[in-house]
């Protein structure tokens, strides 16, 4: 699957997504922007998309999230895991879980029980 395959809402709430966790501590740190940034160009997005992610209602995000196939929401998880990792909160590549007990975490946690996504298990992380 590539992001060809993802509709333009699709997109907007991955990110709309993504920037919430990096929030979750109050700030949006150095790695996190970098991450982010380069996954709209990867997305073939530019400052448009990235404006109107930031724009997207909560309520939307989720029901777009929450609308996805299977296959697409494992995706979905994985752009969650990385944008923790940059956080500090994971392992950059390799075996990785979703600490509840990490302002990070607490928000994937929340994200994944609105959006019927599973994110209580051990998943492997690769770079980009």
């Amino acid at each position: 699957m590539t992001w060809n395959d993802f509709s333009r809402d699709e997109k907007r709430a991955i990110i709309k997504s993504a920037i919430q966790i990096a929030n979750a501590d109050g700030r949006i740190n150095y790695s996190e922007n970098q991450f982010i940034s380069v996954l709209v160009l990867k997305m073939n997005g530019d400052e448009q998309l990235m404006k109107d992610a930031i724009d997207m209602w909560k309520l939307n995000m989720i029901r777009v999230l929450r609308g996805m196939n299977n296959a697409k929401k494992e995706i979905v998880r994985d752009v969650w895991l990385k944008t923790m990792n940059r956080s500090g909160g994971g392992t950059f590549y390799g075996n990785t879980n979703v600490d509840r007990n990490t302002k990070e975490g607490n928000v994937i946690y929340k994200l994944g029980f609105e959006c019927d996504i599973d994110v209580s298990g051990t998943y492997r992380v690769d770079e980009y």
